[in-house]
């Protein structure tokens, strides 16, 4: 039953919400399932306690609908979309809002699929890239987020996680641009822009 009717109102209004017996609400409040969004926990040991100490309001409803939900797909093949629609919803809303919350995905919960030669970490907003390999605090003030970030050796260009040899240039007119032919004997690389080509110092 794919119907996550509380949080996504895919459901008709005719479905009815399943109730589930006291042994699977037991199992429903544990960290494996929706425990980790309860504001209402003794001990709020979760990657998410100060984002849902900050708005416990906002915690307090995905948690109950991420127990309707999940209990309406309990043991079917949508599970777990419906438990990690829940989870990403409070992330989200951490993020829009600058609460802090630490990595919650993993191999086994929600992993995000990150493209080849990156990894799922919490990062800074402004990541190495081609054209500014080393950024400081001075270049990004923005809060850390989840994402996927290149590994060592590797740096953000156009989307992709390229080796630095694999990098454009800044030419003379200080702008980036990406390479198309490197000549390894005169350290000079051609990049292209449009049909204009820009002749530039590797590694500048």
């Amino acid at each position: 039953m794919k119907c996550f009717n509380v949080i996504f109102n895919r459901c008709p209004v005719s479905q009815p919400i399943k109730e589930c017996t006291e042994e699977q609400n037991t199992l429903l409040e544990s960290d494996e399932y929706c425990g980790m969004l309860n504001p209402d926990r003794q001990e709020l040991v979760t990657p998410f306690a100060d984002c849902i100490n900050a708005d416990k309001k906002m915690a307090k409803e995905l948690y109950d609908a991420c127990v309707v939900d999940v209990c309406m797909n309990l043991g079917g093949p949508y599970q777990k979309e419906a438990l990690c629609l829940a989870l990403d919803a409070l992330a989200q809303h951490c993020r829009k809002n600058n609460f802090n919350y630490q990595m919650w995905r993993n191999s086994d919960l929600c992993p995000m699929k990150c493209d080849e030669h990156s990894t799922y970490q919490f990062s800074s907003k402004c990541p190495a890239t081609c054209e500014n390999k080393n950024p400081t605090d001075e270049d990004c003030d923005l809060p850390a987020v989840e994402g996927c970030v290149c590994d060592d050796g590797y740096y953000l260009d156009d989307k992709k996680c390229v080796l630095e040899s694999q990098c454009g240039c800044i030419a003379d007119d200080n702008e980036y641009y990406k390479v198309v032919l490197f000549a390894s004997l005169t350290n000079i690389s051609y990049s292209a822009d449009g049909n204009v080509i820009h002749e530039c110092k590797k590694g500048k």
